[in-house]
């Protein structure tokens, strides 16, 4: 796309199927470089807000915006943003916010009229190192050599600055995206960087351009990988128009997570990621000689922990401390006043007090201490295999692996027999097999709807989950407490049904009596 850039020029822009046409002028304040670069919707959909100000001048941060059908004007920050933030969500949070400002700080002085400011960063992350744009050739075939025949992450964040009159509201969040890449040769690595194409581009990579042919398979937003999740931005900036005055401001305090919380939660993104790698890599470890038939068989093989030499409370105190690592490991789901997302150890501990609370409700007499252990148990296998969230369909279908590979390593840690008793109620958790297990499940269900209600249905909307994914989900839930199930859906599912924060697919569900519970 062509573009003068003389003072007050306009450029017009035809799309490629010559539908409309895209008004851009380029005004230059001072003759040098703080050009605005305005974006006509000219589709006939009603404006969002009064005014919508890009502050980034990245060519495709622009393309994608556009994509909304929304007028907006791209003013650059020229600022030299910085972080020393380890966390990456943190990182690109931080910077987001910094171009943000800058252009708010701008426009200060300008009329109050409304007006809406989106900054955004992004960054790639391996292994724990954070990946920008690179320095100079050497430093992205470095970067594309790291990449290279694994999965890693990639971390946008956005900074939404709303200011009506002198009410100003300010919303920050970021987006993480898997991506896996195929082996490259040394000469793929040298013919793409000599492209030019991964100069400036954060992890020395383009997904829209060159670097394509190398992906194997994302999971998440792909526009997150070009530099602005477009879904999560559309439903924020609903969110932030619809609020009411004041109401805003006490969701923008809320969503702002502490320091602490984001770094464990960015751990706990790369450690999928690292799962994720090891998926890549066939998760082949070397088998080394004398290794029994027996450990082979219990895929323990090379570990070599020494078990039997240990005493039966180092062993039990090695498990401990191994589940405080659940601590770490948090959901896709917020807690209830919507501050930050829950962990699994608050998710394992509200569900033991709901089904202790809710027992009367069971279909079946149940052992409630089988049915609390059972509770208390279920996750800890995520500290290896991370968290699938309930409607991530990708994720599923490597999910029931890794969670027995990490069933596997984590309950052997435990003595023998306490190994078997333990690994024994995880498995009749996973399989519904049980009175005790069909409650505990159905827990499981309730719980994270309970607390989705409570904070707006954050979830769904972040994933745009449909009516027909949770009945599909709670298609078992009846099996444990038909009563609770009842209540669940007239209270948690069809509120989000009438309020549009659940996507209605009905039609597609007529005639498959799948309305009602």
């Amino acid at each position: 796309m062509a573009m003068q850039t003389g003072v007050g020029e306009m450029t017009k822009v035809q799309n490629a199927n010559g539908n409309r046409a895209k008004t851009m002028k380029v005004q230059s304040a001072n003759g040098n470089r703080a050009k605005t670069m305005k974006v006509q919707n000219t589709n006939g959909n009603r404006e969002m807000f009064d005014r919508i100000i890009l502050a980034s001048q990245s060519p495709r941060r622009r393309e994608l915006l556009a994509q909304l059908g929304l007028s907006f004007e791209v003013m650059p920050a020229y600022g030299k943003e910085r972080s020393d933030a380890q966390d990456p969500g943190v990182r690109v949070e931080e910077l987001a916010a910094a171009k943000a400002r800058e252009v708010a700080g701008r426009l200060e002085k300008e009329p109050d009229r409304e007006r809406l400011i989106i900054g955004a960063d992004t960054l790639v992350v391996k292994n724990g190192e954070i990946l920008g744009k690179p320095r100079d050739e050497e430093d992205a075939k470095r970067m594309l050599a790291l990449l290279s025949g694994t999965a890693h992450q990639v971390c946008t964040g956005l900074c939404l600055i709303l200011i009506k009159g002198d009410q100003r509201v300010e919303r920050h969040f970021h987006e993480t995206t898997h991506v896996n890449f195929a082996e490259m040769t040394d000469k793929e690595i040298d013919d793409y960087v000599a492209s030019g194409d991964p100069m400036d581009k954060a992890g020395a990579y383009g997904i829209q351009s060159g670097a394509a042919r190398f992906v194997t398979g994302i999971q998440g937003d792909y526009s997150n990988v070009v530099g602005l999740p477009l879904s999560r931005l559309y439903r924020e900036m609903k969110q932030l128009k619809k609020a009411p005055e004041g109401k805003a401001d006490r969701e923008a305090a809320c969503e702002g997570k502490s320091r602490e919380i984001k770094e464990m939660e960015v751990a706990t993104n790369q450690k999928t990621g690292e799962v994720a790698d090891q998926r890549e890599r066939g998760a082949a470890v070397d088998q080394k000689a004398g290794e029994t038939a027996a450990e082979q068989k219990d895929g323990r093989a090379g570990r070599g922990d020494g078990k039997e030499a240990r005493s039966r409370l180092d062993l039990q105190f090695d498990f401990l401390r191994e589940l405080d690592q659940e601590k770490s490991i948090f959901r896709q789901n917020y807690i209830g006043h919507h501050a930050r997302r829950e962990n699994d150890a608050e998710h394992a501990w509200h569900m033991a007090i709901m089904a202790a609370v809710l027992r009367e409700y069971a279909n079946e007499e149940v052992d409630m201490e089988r049915v609390l252990l059972m509770i208390l148990l279920h996750d800890v296998v995520e500290i290896d295999a991370g968290d699938t969230y309930a409607y991530d369909e990708e994720g599923k279908k490597s999910q029931k692996k890794r969670e027995m590979d990490a069933a596997d390593r984590i309950f052997h840690i435990l003595p023998p027999d306490q190994e078997e008793f333990f690994r024994g109620l995880w498995d009749e958790f996973e399989a519904w097999e049980s009175p005790e297990a069909r409650f505990a499940r159905a827990c499981d269900n309730f719980q994270p709807m309970m607390l989705n209600r409570m904070n707006g249905s954050q979830s769904w909307l972040d994933h745009g989950v449909s009516l027909s994914q949770v009945l599909e989900r709670n298609a078992r839930s009846g099996e444990g407490a038909r009563e609770v199930w009842n209540y669940a859906y007239a209270h948690f599912i069809v509120p989000g049904l009438t309020e549009g924060k659940l996507r209605d697919d009905r039609e597609e569900l007529r005639g498959q009596q799948r309305i009602n519970p």
